[in-house]
């Protein structure tokens, strides 16, 4: 059996089905751009070129026509690069996405840490105040007992005034 440009370009990309999507929207735009403008009247190059994906899936997964086959092949050097670059953007964005990850995580954990030291700053400026009460508590005790003694004593001098 002869390979088809289909089953060359499966096993070319076979690790990459993202990659192989991105080919075959490319060769598709591709085309839209070589039609002519009476073909192209009222048409959205993405929206025709996902349709004509969909119609080359239904012939069959990954699927791209011989005649345009001239639009996927490569080198294979062409390919090593095309793969090492989609391999390298694709890091990038899991890098990116794992930066926003951790930043996150440090923006909840410095909330939560902010949460933290609000809820420890008002239990201690409750037990300050209850602290401030308890004092000034004492202290109208002592000024009541001092009052106390105060009274008593004039009651003993207004006694000792009068012998």
């Amino acid at each position: 059996m002869i390979p088809t440009t289909t089953t060359i370009f499966r096993m070319n990309f076979e690790n990459y089905p993202e990659l192989r999507n991105e080919l075959r929207v490319k060769a598709a735009k591709k085309i839209f751009d070589k039609m002519s403008d009476n073909e192209k009247e009222g048409k959205n190059k993405s929206e025709w070129a996902k349709e004509q994906i969909e119609i080359w899936n239904s012939e069959e997964d990954d699927y791209i026509p011989e005649e345009y086959a001239n639009y996927i092949r490569m080198t294979d050097k062409k390919r090593d690069k095309l793969i090492e670059s989609y391999e390298n953007k694709k890091n990038m964005k899991e890098t990116i996405k794992i930066r926003k990850f951790n930043e996150k995580e440090e923006a909840k954990r410095i909330k939560k840490e902010a949460k933290e030291a609000e809820k420890e700053a008002k239990k201690i400026a409750k037990e300050a105040e209850k602290e401030a009460k308890k004092i000034a508590k004492e202290a109208e005790k002592e000024a009541k007992r001092q009052e106390n003694e105060l009274e008593k004593a004039q009651k003993k001098a207004e006694k000792a005034n009068k012998k």
